[in-house]
């Protein structure tokens, strides 16, 4: 259907808006036009609106869209000189009226089409349940998680715990997601498939790590801004353990990590059996089924990598180009620290911070009694480290595995510990929680994703 030329500002109703458009087109004939397809929702997404766009001659396009029983709208990415464009509305809320208008400009002319309007559909079966208990803190972002289990599935929520995106898979998924540089989502769907979407919930590519020799990844995919995937690996190495209290021929299993061109090509690969002994770990026959459990792989400030072992207790570098580990943090390593109880244990979520420095979500173990949040400035060159942040969180949070802490704004923190019911909360500096969301089903961890990412601005 053809669409008549309007000049107008930012539109307050929709009554209003019809008006202005009836005026003008009893002033104005029509040059150029805007065809609008029959809308849907995707197939098999409820919360996933596609628009067609048609014009006469090439010129930018972006759609406008918002709730109904809402004023503040969203915004497409803008699609520049063409005269086709299919748009995937995303952000939505379940079940729920919204309504549309395409924006174009073609020239110097700027014209919209008519208000569309459509309904999102229900969640479907199966996707977590979420509560939302505390709310003393506004932010304007989304919350990405990820379910593992019964079946996996990875979602967004807003800041009313509500589910605005999900993806659903039919089967159940291994742990590991992550967000990458070019706002895909990496997520292993299961051990030897590394899987590449899109916001749209579309799939983009795979990897199928067993074909380049790698049968199992586990805890941590990472890509880096030049596309290049990391991922965790396992490695075994056959050993005399007699010494320990093992056997003649035991079987070690440790950490490796892989990488991935952004063609899918296996470039690189580091086994830690090339870089650490593990007959000078006096728990070896205890720990000899899961040595060191990496489960974070990161980038430093300088590109090189920061790798977690949980059952080390201990935070590594290692330098990407040569394998060399450049140093080690924690418990029996390089690093110095002259207060002893900010030894970290079973530590989760090793990240560089806004602040550059090393932060993580502080498991503790048992007769520690807590997890914290912890992030430490390193001196490379005194190979010493002291606290900025030493957080203990209270019981609820308190959990021996999985877990995460991230800055999401200057002073606040998201953090996600899954215990009896996965608890995803916003804190303050000094451990006040101001958000919190719990949830019936784990995820490993919590990735804040700003606002602008889902929500553009208005193009013109």
């Amino acid at each position: 259907m053809k669409k008549r030329i309007i000049q107008s500002k930012k539109w307050v109703t929709m009554a209003m808006i019809s008006a202005v458009i009836l005026l003008y087109g009893c002033l104005h004939d029509a040059r150029d036009q805007i065809f609008i397809g029959p809308g849907k929702l995707v197939d098999n997404h409820s919360l996933i609106y596609q628009v067609d766009v048609k014009l006469e001659r090439a010129g930018d396009i972006f759609i406008e869209y918002f709730n109904a029983g809402d004023s503040i709208s969203l915004y497409t990415s803008i699609f520049e000189n063409t005269d086709h464009a299919v748009f995937h509305l995303i952000g939505l809320k379940p079940e729920s009226e919204y309504n549309y208008v395409v924006h174009a400009r073609i020239g110097d002319d700027i014209i919209q089409g008519d208000i569309g309007q459509f309904q999102s559909g229900a969640l479907p079966v199966g996707l977590p349940d979420l509560k939302l208990k505390k709310n003393n803190y506004s932010f304007d972002g989304y919350i990405l998680l990820k379910t593992f289990f019964d079946p996996g599935a990875l979602l967004m929520i807003d800041s009313q715990a509500e589910v605005v995106w999900y993806h659903v898979y039919d089967q159940t998924t291994v742990r590991a997601f992550n967000f990458s540089p070019d706002q895909r989502i990496l997520t292993l769907t299961d051990s030897s498939t590394i899987e590449y979407l899109n916001l749209f919930s579309e799939t983009q590519g795979h990897i199928n790590t067993r074909s380049h020799g790698f049968d199992k990844l586990h805890h941590d995919i990472l890509m880096d801004s030049s596309g290049i995937t990391f991922g965790l690996t396992y490695n075994y190495k056959i050993l005399d353990l007699t010494s320990k209290g093992g056997q003649k021929k035991d079987t070690v299993m440790g950490d490796g990590i892989v990488a991935f061109s952004p063609e899918g090509k296996r470039i690189w690969d580091w086994n830690i059996f090339d870089h650490a002994d593990p007959l000078k770990d006096d728990s070896i026959n205890y720990l000899k089924d899961d040595w060191s459990h990496a489960n974070t792989i990161n980038l430093d400030a300088d590109g090189n990598l920061i790798l977690s072992f949980r059952n080390l207790n201990q935070i590594w570098k290692i330098d990407r180009e040569t394998g060399r580990v450049v140093w080690k943090v924690g418990m029996h390593a390089d690093f110095t620290s002259m207060v002893n109880e900010l030894d970290f244990l079973h530590q989760h979520d090793v990240h560089i911070n806004r602040y550059g420095h090393l932060m993580m979500f502080d498991n503790g173990i048992n007769n520690r009694g807590f997890s914290r949040v912890l992030s430490v400035k390193l001196d490379e060159s005194k190979k010493h480290w002291e606290p900025v942040l030493n957080i203990p969180l209270d019981k609820d949070h308190h959990t021996f595995r999985m877990g995460s802490a991230r800055y999401i704004d200057d002073h606040h923190i998201l953090i996600s510990s899954p215990k009896r019911q996965m608890q995803i909360s916003i804190i303050d500096e000094t451990g006040k929680i101001v958000w919190n969301a719990l949830s019936n089903k784990s995820s490993y961890r919590a990735i804040y994703i700003n606002s602008d990412i889902i929500r553009h601005k208005k193009w013109f």
